[in-house]
């Protein structure tokens, strides 16, 4: 199976390019800023381009994508990106699966390593999105300044 492993350098992409490669399947990770080891084959992905993301997609052509990415602040990696790849990898008939460790690791900045001791988030955190997120959109607008 062709899988494309969008996040592939960060700690839980390179776990789940490791695992994909042991099962056998034809993987091949991103990376945003640069490669990851020698071992995978890599392809950058800027998920802020939507035309990056249909191109990746058309030269991969993955039948499942597993979207690892994270890129703390910048919603436009971390919300919309996703958003990019749902659209197009519905459109290229490959399934997604989005996954993620910021809750895992109650989303500390500083780099995480198998030796972490996980802190996830409470509930409540973790239900917690910006109210213009593309994956959950609200059917009530968000409320003014000075009105409850």
């Amino acid at each position: 199976m062709r899988v494309l492993i969008v996040g592939g350098t960060g700690l839980l992409g390179q776990e789940l390019l490791l695992r994909c490669i042991e099962l056998g399947h034809q993987v091949v990770g991103t990376f945003a800023r640069w490669p990851g080891e020698a071992w995978a084959t890599w392809r950058h992905l800027d998920l802020r381009s939507d035309q990056d993301v249909a191109e990746v997609l058309a030269d991969v052509r993955p039948e499942i994508i597993i979207n690892a990415a994270y890129s703390g602040a910048d919603w436009q990696v971390t919300a919309w990106g996703a958003a990019r790849l749902a659209s197009r990898s519905h459109a290229a008939g490959a399934r997604l699966v989005q996954v993620s460790s910021d809750a895992l690791f109650a989303g500390r900045p500083s780099p995480t390593s198998r030796a972490t001791t996980p802190r996830p988030l409470p509930r409540t955190a973790r239900r917690r999105q910006p109210p213009k997120s593309p994956l959950r959109r609200s059917t009530r607008p968000p409320s003014s300044p000075g009105r409850r």
